[in-house]
């Protein structure tokens, strides 16, 4: 498949199941684990070749649209932001640092997947 589909496949699902999670209330960091492995299956999957450096640019693109959203849109986003540099500058880089994590977890997932794909195939 080709680049753009796997990656805007990857984005589109990702974004979903984060709205899904933001819906029902679940936990950030169990939604984002959970979302993580689903996408990086989903990728796995679909991807030709090179599925770990998808998953991991389509994880980190949707978790940053997601959360960059969230604190533009919601009245705790926006406490946040309003408090200064500080707690903001803390806040970011603890959603970086979540980001990063969720991404390395989304690109194992897609890596085993793939290579399930390509051993059932031989």
């Amino acid at each position: 498949m080709k680049t753009e589909k796997v990656l805007l496949t990857g984005i589109l699902f990702g974004m979903i199941l984060f709205g899904i999670f933001s819906l029902l209330e679940i936990d950030p960091t169990y939604g984002g684990i959970v979302g993580a492995i689903l996408v990086g299956i989903i990728i796995g999957k679909i991807a030709d070749k090179t599925p770990v450096k998808y998953a991991v640019i389509s994880i980190f693109t949707y978790n940053l649209i997601g959360w960059v959203t969230t604190f533009l849109f919601t009245l705790e986003g926006k406490t946040i932001l309003g408090y200064g540099g500080g707690v903001t500058g803390v806040f970011l880089g603890f959603i970086l640092i979540m980001t990063i994590f969720y991404s390395i977890i989304g690109s194992i997932s897609a890596f085993v997947t793939y290579n399930m794909k390509t051993d059932k195939q031989d």
